[in-house]
């Protein structure tokens, strides 16, 4: 887990200004947040914590515009056979299909950190770096550009009810299972057009939230992020978390605690939780079955699942402990 995309330094906490921009009007909450900050005392909150009210306004935002990557994903996959479809369009479309890594494949250390690296959480970095790659907010950004420039002046259509839930730091993860596509090979251009702009603004309103949990917090860091994956109902997602506690010294950087976790949803499975634990090169890991069937199948696999993940594996029926949930973030926006 080394390495310049882990490191902690001043580049992320830059990025924000960035990638809050994609953020409907935060422009003008920032500008009111800096009028703030000019004419509060020297003692006051805002003027100490001044970027603090437009993170929280830009969080709140995407939280009310983000859904699951997994409609987006089922309508790409219609739309790309969709006769009349403009070339940058097309062309957008195809690169964004050929991120999901299939579910059945070999998994390994490197498919995770691959799929990490292309997850879209360090954009804004590598473009301030000046080496841009290919990763998931890149080819979302690619494709609301092409739509932007096809899809014609008429009404937005209504936003989605989310699909789930917003990306919060120590919540619950929800794998996405693949779901049916809303585009069909009898819908129209334009309308077709609209549906996939609808779906790729509650895309980026998502990865904007992992992005702003993944922030350095107290003595703790912690990465949040999501990859697709190709099963034969389609295109499911997995939700990752990936947390180091950094307290001690730093003498001690071998034996401080590193925490994985990852959500997902594929069948015949269903919801499957794991939960990876490692401490002085001790690992081991606990995995949640929902499904009474999933649980079966996996212990049918015990040692299989012991050797990938290198650790003693508990197998455990039902989902993980609910964590209390963080403070101050969400009011139940997906209601």
């Amino acid at each position: 887990m080394s390495g310049a995309p882990l490191s902690r330094t001043s580049s992320l906490d830059n990025a924000l200004r960035a990638l809050v921009s994609n953020v409907t009007q935060v422009e003008a909450q920032a500008a009111a947040a800096a009028a703030i900050e000019r004419s509060a005392p020297a003692s006051s909150p805002q003027a100490s914590d001044p970027a603090k009210a437009l993170l929280d306004a830009a969080r709140a935002q995407a939280a009310a515009r983000q859904g699951g990557l997994a409609p987006l994903f089922a309508n790409l996959t219609q739309a790309r056979a969709l006769a009349g479809l403009p070339a940058e369009v097309r062309a957008a479309i195809q690169q964004l299909l050929a991120l999901p890594t299939p579910a059945a494949g070999d998994w390994s250390a490197q498919t995770v950190r691959q799929a990490f690296l292309r997850s879209g959480l360090f954009h804004e970095v590598r473009l301030a770096q000046a080496a841009p790659t290919p990763d998931l907010k890149a080819a979302l950004l690619v494709l609301k550009q092409a739509l932007a420039e096809n899809i014609a002046q008429q009404p937005r259509l209504s936003p989605r009810s989310a699909t789930a839930p917003p990306p919060t730091r120590d919540a619950a993860l929800a794998g996405q299972p693949a779901v049916e596509a809303e585009i069909t090979r009898d819908t129209e251009r334009q309308p077709a057009l609209q549906i996939l702009g609808r779906d790729v603004e509650h895309a980026l309103a998502r990865q904007v939230l992992h992005q702003m949990a993944s922030l350095p917090e107290g003595a703790k860091s912690a990465w949040m992020f999501e990859f697709p994956l190709v099963t034969p109902q389609g295109v499911a997602i997995a939700q990752f978390e990936i947390e180091q506690d950094h307290g001690g010294s730093q003498s001690a950087e071998a034996a401080r605690p590193w925490r994985a976790r990852v959500s997902l949803d594929v069948e015949p499975l269903g919801p499957v939780h794991a939960e990876l634990f490692l401490k002085d090169g001790v690992a081991s890991a606990t995995i949640w079955a929902e499904r009474e069937t999933g649980l079966s199948q996996l212990r049918d696999h015990i040692a299989e699942l012991a050797g990938a993940f290198a650790a003693p594996v508990t197998l455990r029926s039902g989902a993980p402990p609910a964590r209390p949930p963080p403070g101050g973030q969400f009011v139940s926006i997906t209601s």
